[in-house]
This record gives structure tokens, sequence and C-alpha cells, in this order.
């Protein structure tokens, strides 16, 4: 009997932080997992350095911010795989103003990387996604780490409204759609846990 094909993963913001070790939990439990990043050197140096440790790993060139760039990576995956098992949207920002100092430019930021981009990201790999049999979504992109900000938190909030509505219009398919909150003790061990469900587990929780 042939072995069951690899579980294909996608990690936004994997380049460090948060979504490198996200993307290194996934890689040791087997699956091979792209590493998503805005910038194509920091792709490769985390591909290179989690490749080292034996991991099955590769870098993908993927700014959230950038429709065309979001489009040309669901091409490659859609190219290099055919499908997508599991997608962490784990690229964020959070700015650093106080509420009375905060501008229109940072919260127009933090909506741009860590609601749109969540929101481009999976549409264009939903259909990937609809290919798995076990297709799992995990949004942890409202920030990169437990400082709180008023930008970050308000994109915290419209991530997971985004969250439920894409878990309420996938309802009935083999797709499950959660966030985690990125202010958790290890949020990674969350994100995974999230990203390995199995058929009975949750879909549409906000965890954190």
């Amino acid at each position: 009997m042939n072995a069951p094909p690899r579980t294909v993963a996608l990690v936004t913001g994997a380049d460090r932080g948060r979504g490198r070790e996200i993307a290194r939990r996934l890689a040791e439990r087997g699956q091979h997992v792209l590493l998503g990043s805005s910038g194509a050197e920091p792709a490769t140096a985390a591909a290179l350095e989690l490749s080292a440790e034996g991991l099955d790993v590769r870098p993908l060139l993927l700014d959230t911010a950038d429709p065309a760039d979001v489009a040309a990576a669901a091409d490659a995956v859609a190219s290099g795989y055919g499908r997508l098992d599991v997608l962490v949207n784990s690229a964020g920002v959070t700015g650093d103003r106080a509420f009375d100092e905060l501008d229109e430019d940072e919260l127009r930021r933090a909506l741009e990387v860590n609601v749109l981009g969540t929101f481009r990201v999976t549409r264009a790999l939903l259909p990937l996604l609809l290919r798995s049999p076990a297709g799992r979504v995990v949004n942890a992109s409202a920030g990169p780490g437990a400082a709180r900000t008023p930008a970050g938190d308000v994109s915290r909030a419209a991530l997971d409204v985004l969250t439920l509505e894409y878990a309420k219009a996938l309802r009935g398919t083999h797709v499950k759609v959660n966030a985690v909150a990125p202010d958790l003790p290890d949020v990674a061990a969350v994100a995974v846990r999230l990203a390995t469900l199995d058929a009975d587990g949750p879909t549409g929780e906000i965890h954190g």
C-alpha cells in the first residue's frame, strides 16, 4: 500500500519569532512546511536554518499586504502541490502608540496586515484547502507577541470576527477555521494543536 501523502502547511510570517516557532513545530510533526515571508532573504535564511535541523521546509515569498504577491504564492502552491492542508496566518504587526497618540497610518497598517492580509491569503488559498481531506486554518496575526497596543487590539477584534465568518461560511466542508490570541504564554503550542485537529475538532473558536 502506498504511504499517504505528506501534509503540506503554509505559515505566513515564518521567517522570525512566533511564525518560525510554529513552522518548526509543524515540521517536527512530519509536515512539509512552506515558510512564508515578505522578504526572500529572510525566508531563505530561515529555511536553511530549519533544514539544517533535518526539517522539511521550503521558503515562499509572500507579502500578505500585496495582492499580486499573494496570488503568485497561491499559484506556486497550486503548481507545486495541488492542495494545501494547513494555513497558519501568523504575519502581523502591533504598532507602538498609546491611544491618545494613535494616528490613521498606524491603525491602517495594523488592519492591512492583520485583517486584510489574513482575508486575502485565506481567500486565495481556499480552493487548495478545500482539496484537502482535512483543511485547517489558524489565525494568529493580530501582532507578533504579548505586547498590547490600541492598533493591535482593534485589529485583533476584527480578526476574531473574520475568523468566525470564515468558519460559518465553511461549515459542512472539511475545512476548520480557528484563532489563537497572540499573547498566550505558548501561542505556538496552541496554534499547532489547532492546525492538527481531528475531524471531530472544533471550528469557529477563539482561543485565549
